[in-house]
């Protein structure tokens, strides 16, 4: 029996699944006391900055940057509260800060921009390879794409855990992605991407960004300028833990009207 393969798709995102391979369902999120911050990572390595010197050492990655803008990614459904971008963008400078990136001083030209988008929505499935499934527009139906790597994504799915991986990977979330701009040296040259950092939580219906941007770039600001090995990194930062003290009981009498 060929296996089914359907469409999930919002804002432009595709997910593919082999039914004959999925397990039980994944909830969005365990209830174990912990943020789990799923990080994703691009790198320009080849990104060049100064002219090579024949015999000498690469030019340093450049570290002195100047935020640009912050902004709201525009989405159907709208966040829980409303979040305020300069204070992402303060989050962004104090991680930048402490992962040995400089702020630029008056009159100092910047290396690198930083712009940042947040906001919920899917995302592309990095678990996916070059599999994604397309919505085709004349019937309305679901197609796979011929990259003739079907085989090879359907080993991978077969390893331990990649199926709760690319399951996982499906859901809705919550995002920051933060991107380097190279500085340009002249109004004619190509804008240049040099790194994108994305920190992503599941179930945006009940997350407030507004209380856990500050846990969630954490997360990711290790990784800021640094290419992992896997499609996402999952670390996991400690929840706020709620208390309630319970004092002695004491009656309040009720007020009595005016007048009485």
């Amino acid at each position: 029996m060929c296996a089914k393969r359907f469409l999930r798709s919002r804002a432009g995102a595709a997910i593919f699944a082999l039914s004959a391979l999925l397990g039980p369902s994944l909830p969005a999120q365990q209830n174990t006391g912990e943020l789990d911050v799923g990080v994703r990572t691009q790198v320009d390595p080849d990104a060049k900055f100064e002219k090579k010197i024949k015999g000498q050492p690469p030019a340093p990655r450049p570290r002195l940057y100047a935020i640009l803008q912050v902004q709201l990614r525009p989405n159907d459904q709208p966040l829980v509260r409303p979040v305020d971008p300069e204070m992402i963008a303060r989050e962004i400078a104090q991680q930048l800060d402490a992962q040995g990136f400089r702020r630029t001083q008056p009159k100092q030209k910047p290396e690198i921009v930083i712009t940042a988008e947040f906001g919920r929505g899917m995302l592309p499935n990095p678990y996916l390879g070059g599999d994604q499934v397309l919505d085709n527009p004349e019937t309305g139906l679901a197609s796979v794409t011929a990259s003739g790597l079907g085989f090879l994504q359907l080993m991978r799915q077969k390893t331990v855990g990649y199926e709760g991986k690319l399951q996982k990977a499906s859901y809705e979330k919550l995002y920051i992605e933060v991107k380097a701009w190279k500085y340009p040296s002249s109004p004619q040259e190509k804008p240049q991407v040099l790194w994108v950092a994305m920190m992503n939580v599941d179930d945006p219906d009940n997350r407030d960004l507004n209380t856990i941007c500050r846990d969630m770039l954490a997360a990711g600001g290790p990784y800021f300028d640094r290419a992992v090995d896997s499609p996402e990194v999952d670390v996991f930062k400690p929840l706020p833990e709620g208390t309630v003290k319970i004092g002695t009981p004491t009656v309040v009498e009720p007020m009595k009207s005016a007048g009485k």
